[in-house]
C-alpha cells in the first residue's frame, strides 16, 4: 500500500500562503494532520480535500432587509 503525504511547506507554497500563516490556518480550524515530528507535519490527499472543502465558501444570494444586517434606510437606498 502506497501512502503518498505532502509537506505542510509545499501545501503552503500551493496555496500561495507563508508557512507561518499556514500554520496559524491548521491551528485556528484545527485541521487534521499527520505528524511525525514538531516541525515534520504531512498531509494525506484525503485530509487535503477535506480541507478544501472545510474551507471552501458557498455562494450563498444574499437577502436585502432585516436580514442583511444593515438598517432599513441603508437597505432601501442599497437595492
Amino acid at each position: 500500500m502506497s501512502l503518498d503525504l505532502t509537506r505542510e511547506s509545499d501545501l503552503a507554497d500551493r496555496w500561495d500562503l507563508t508557512l507561518d500563516q499556514f500554520r496559524i490556518l491548521r491551528r485556528r480550524h484545527g485541521w487534521a494532520h499527520v505528524k511525525f515530528s514538531r516541525q515534520d507535519i504531512r498531509y494525506t490527499e484525503a485530509q487535503v480535500a477535506h480541507i478544501v472543502e472545510q474551507m471552501t465558501v458557498q455562494g450563498q444570494p444574499t437577502k436585502r432587509g432585516e436580514d442583511s444586517g444593515l438598517t432599513a434606510r441603508s437597505a432601501k437606498r442599497a437595492s
